[in-house]
C-alpha cells in the first residue's frame, strides 16, 4: 500500500499572504497567465509531488510548510525556515543565503539540497548537495529516441517577465520572430514536450532551464530587462553541483543570433551538464529511501 505523506511546493494564492504578495507584487503578471492557460500554477514547482514520488515510492499531498514532512522541489527554504519547518528536505534550495537570524530547525532532516551554495549554508557537508530534483524530468518525461521535430526554438520566461508591458511586448515579438513561447504556468507534461521536441529552449525560468538540461536540448539562461526580482544565488546554487557559473543570453539578442550560433554559444556547457546528469540523479537514488525504476 502506497504512503501518502504531506508536502509543501510553492502556490502563488496557497495563503493569505502569499497571495496578497502575489496580488500586489504580480498581480498583471498573474491575470495575463490566467487569462493565457486558466491557471495561476508555476509548472517546475507542481511537479515535486510527480518527482518526489518516483524517487521515494510515497505520494505526497500539499500541506503548508509549518504542517508538512517533507520539502522538495523550488527555492523554499528561506520560506519554510521561517515558517517553522521542521521535516524532510528532499533537493530544496535557497533563493538567497541566510539571514542572521535563519536558521533551520534542528530537528530537519536534510537528504539533500539543490547545490552546494545551499549545504555551505545550511552546514551541510559537500556530498549532501545531491542536485535539483527537477533533474528527474529525464526519468519521469523520458524522451522517445529521434522525438526532436519541431524547427521553432522553444523560449519559457519566467512568471515575472509578464508583469511588465515591456516584458509582454518583448515575448511578443519573439513569438512573431519563430520563438514558441511556452508560458510557465502550461502543464509540466506539455512543457516536456515542448522542450524534448525543440532545437533549443532560452529560459529565464530555472525550471524551464532544468528542464532542458534533464532533456538534452541545448538551452541558455536568458534575461530580460525589466525582470530583476530573481537573486543569482538560485542560479549558481544549481549550477554549483556541474562545477559551473550561470552566464545569460540577453532577450534583445535572440533576433540577431541564429538557432545554430545559440547552440555552439552553449555547446560546451551543455556537453559536460549531460555528461554528469546521470551521476547527479544516481546519487538522489541512492540517498532516498526509493529505488529507481
Amino acid at each position: 500500500m502506497t504512503v501518502t505523506s504531506s508536502l509543501y511546493w510553492w502556490k502563488p494564492f496557497s495563503s493569505a499572504r502569499d497571495m496578497a504578495i502575489s496580488t500586489a507584487k504580480y498581480g498583471t503578471a498573474w491575470a495575463h497567465l490566467a487569462i493565457a492557460n486558466r491557471n495561476v500554477s508555476n509548472f517546475g514547482d507542481e511537479v515535486s509531488r510527480h518527482f518526489l514520488q518516483e524517487l521515494t515510492g510515497e505520494s505526497f499531498r500539499w500541506r503548508q510548510p509549518a504542517k508538512a514532512e517533507y520539502l522538495g522541489i523550488g527555492s523554499v527554504l528561506n520560506s519554510a525556515i521561517r515558517s517553522g519547518f521542521s521535516g524532510t528536505i528532499i533537493g530544496s534550495g535557497l533563493r538567497r543565503p541566510l539571514a542572521t537570524d535563519e536558521s533551520p530547525d534542528p530537528s530537519c532532516n536534510f537528504i539533500g539540497v539543490r547545490g552546494h551554495l545551499t549545504a555551505k549554508e545550511v552546514g551541510l557537508p559537500p556530498e549532501a548537495a545531491i542536485g535539483d530534483p527537477g533533474l528527474l524530468a529525464r526519468s519521469v518525461f523520458s524522451k522517445p529516441n529521434h522525438e526532436r521535430q519541431s524547427a521553432m526554438p522553444v523560449l519559457i520566461p519566467h512568471f515575472e517577465v509578464l508583469n511588465s508591458k515591456s516584458g509582454r511586448s518583448s515575448l511578443k515579438a519573439l513569438r512573431s520572430e519563430g520563438w514558441d513561447v511556452i508560458l510557465p504556468n502550461t502543464p509540466p507534461a506539455e512543457v516536456a514536450r515542448a522542450v524534448r521536441q525543440a532545437p533549443f529552449v532560452a529560459s529565464s525560468s530555472l525550471h524551464g532551464y532544468i528542464f532542458a538540461h534533464a532533456l538534452d536540448t541545448p538551452t541558455t539562461l536568458l534575461e530580460f530587462r525589466d525582470e530583476s526580482g530573481e537573486p543569482d544565488f538560485k542560479f549558481r546554487d544549481y549550477l554549483s553541483v556541474f562545477g559551473l557559473e550561470p552566464s545569460r543570453t540577453h532577450a534583445r539578442d535572440l533576433s540577431h543570433k541564429t538557432v545554430g550560433t545559440l547552440i555552439d554559444q552553449e555547446s560546451e556547457n551543455s556537453s559536460l551538464i549531460s555528461q554528469k546528469i546521470d551521476s547527479v540523479l544516481d546519487a538522489m537514488y541512492k540517498t532516498t529511501f526509493g529505488k529507481r525504476k
